[in-house]
């Protein structure tokens, strides 16, 4: 079966509902056979990568065969050439990748340590990522290994997928971590449920996770979501978190929710960093030493 991207994928309402939905579409010609074809796409942002593949991921644990067709547009074979991707899926542009991009790497359930060098040196570590202490990265790469302890210990998922892009014009970076595991609605509910309290809705549910204190983990070693939410709040940035039908923005102290027509078959979590953020971070502890006012 070829099937045929849409010339636009961004990182709006149609992107999402087009991803939330490509999952049944690619299994409900019944070929196992599937011809992915980027011939009319001309737009592709990069580090939306991140879901496709793990909707590959996905479909060859099912025993499907996935094949790309080469891209005809410049854009696309740009953004998912120099972020690996297409090489991922044996398909040589032959460009390399460039500071600009985050690279794209599937990350299996027990490779811990692999994700966060992951973190720190494709993320953290990027000339222009906001200026801060030791003490300040390990923060920040622990709250994102968040996002794969989430996946892998609570969403059962096989896999987690990442990557990202820089944008030149607006001084955003966006990175995506995704996988196709159980949502945080499920998690969520099953956790109140042994509680004895009423269920919730999916856009609900995103938002308990991000609330201080609020963990399905049976001990409390975990960090949670909040910590998250407030670096990025202080850096300016914002989050789209979606999962199933849930999707809510995180956009300083303000909150979008929205509803998507289709589910999604799991979590993604959009990352996006300002760039453009002059301060300088670290702990609380490190105050005096360093005598700033920015701080986590």
């Amino acid at each position: 079966m070829v099937y045929l991207l849409p010339s636009k994928i961004e990182n709006n309402e149609v992107g999402f509902n087009f991803f939330a939905r490509l999952y049944e579409e690619l299994k409900a010609g019944g070929d196992k056979e599937l011809f992915v074809d980027f011939g009319t796409c001309s737009l592709f942002e990069g580090n939306l990568a991140a879901i496709l593949g793990a909707i590959f991921d996905v479909l060859v644990v099912e025993g499907y065969q996935i094949y790309l067709e080469a891209p005809s547009k410049v854009n696309v074979k740009n953004s998912l050439g120099r972020n690996n991707f297409f090489k991922a899926w044996k398909l040589d542009t032959g460009l390399q990748d460039k500071e600009n991009y985050i690279n794209y790497r599937s990350f299996e359930i027990n490779a811990i340590q692999e994700f966060k060098d992951y973190i720190t040196n494709e993320l953290v570590h990027k000339q222009k990522f906001p200026q801060h202490t030791d003490k300040a990265e390990k923060f920040i790469v622990d709250n994102i290994y968040e996002i794969y302890a989430n996946a892998t210990m609570h969403g059962n998922a096989h896999r987690v997928n990442c990557c990202g892009e820089y944008d030149t014009v607006s001084h955003i970076l966006h990175m995506t971590i995704v996988d196709c595991g159980r949502t945080i609605e499920e998690n969520v509910n099953e956790h109140l449920k042994k509680l004895g309290e009423n269920s919730i809705s999916a856009e609900e549910a995103i938002r308990w996770a991000f609330v201080e204190g609020n963990t399905t983990k049976n001990n409390t070693g975990g960090l949670g979501l909040a910590q998250l939410k407030e670096f990025i709040r202080m850096n300016k940035g914002s989050l789209d978190i979606i999962s199933g039908k849930g999707w809510v923005v995180l956009n300083g102290d303000e909150e979008e929710t929205h509803m998507l027509e289709t589910a999604f078959p799991g979590t993604i979590v959009n990352l996006n960093f300002n760039f453009d953020d002059t301060d300088y971070y670290c702990m609380t502890s490190e105050k005096q030493s360093i005598d700033i006012n920015d701080i986590l």
